[in-house]
């Protein structure tokens, strides 16, 4: 079965439910995806998600990050991931363990890297807000941040060099 998301790429379906991709694509959800790890940006990295209706949530009690460029002690860069949704009622990011973290956020890039979202809420549920930073998404070391659509609930994006927010609210 196709994906009807952008018709002039082809894209794949991921039907994993405890991990996304990291090869570089365009990749669709066929299900809720339920990280019990963090997912890491890694050097040359260009991944598009398309959420498709379904969730991703961190279920990982020590950190509490969904998406990060720090790996093995370092800040990862030049890594480019977009996260997307076309179905009628939208998916989102999920956090519901940021409390009391020492690395809270949902989204986080330290790196020279690049997010982009279309359409996609990114949120902290209620009850676990970041006691640190207040930060749902935090960017630095010269990474982009491109929010086109969608919403970010329980906190602010805090720390990017470029952040182009046109038609979402935070």
């Amino acid at each position: 079965e196709g994906h009807t998301c952008d018709k002039t790429v082809e894209w794949t379906a991921w039907e994993g439910t405890t991990a996304l991709p990291t090869a570089n694509g365009y990749y669709f959800l066929t299900e809720d995806v339920n990280l019990a790890s963090l997912y890491y940006l890694k050097p040359g990295m260009d991944v598009k998600i398309c959420l498709n209706g379904h969730n991703i949530t961190i279920n990982n009690e020590s950190k509490s990050r969904v998406v990060s460029s720090y790996s093995n002690s370092t800040h990862q860069s030049d890594a480019k991931i977009t996260f997307t949704d076309c179905a009628e009622t939208p998916g989102a990011i999920v956090n519901p363990n940021m409390a009391n973290k020492n690395d809270g956020g949902v989204l986080w890039s330290l790196g020279t890297n690049e997010m982009n979202l279309f359409r996609v809420t990114v949120k902290v549920l209620p009850g676990a807000t970041n006691t640190k930073s207040g930060a749902v998404i935090g960017l630095g070391g010269g990474t982009v941040f491109n929010m086109y659509s969608g919403t970010i609930e329980g906190g602010t994006v805090k720390g990017a060099n470029t952040t182009i927010v046109a038609g979402g609210a935070i």
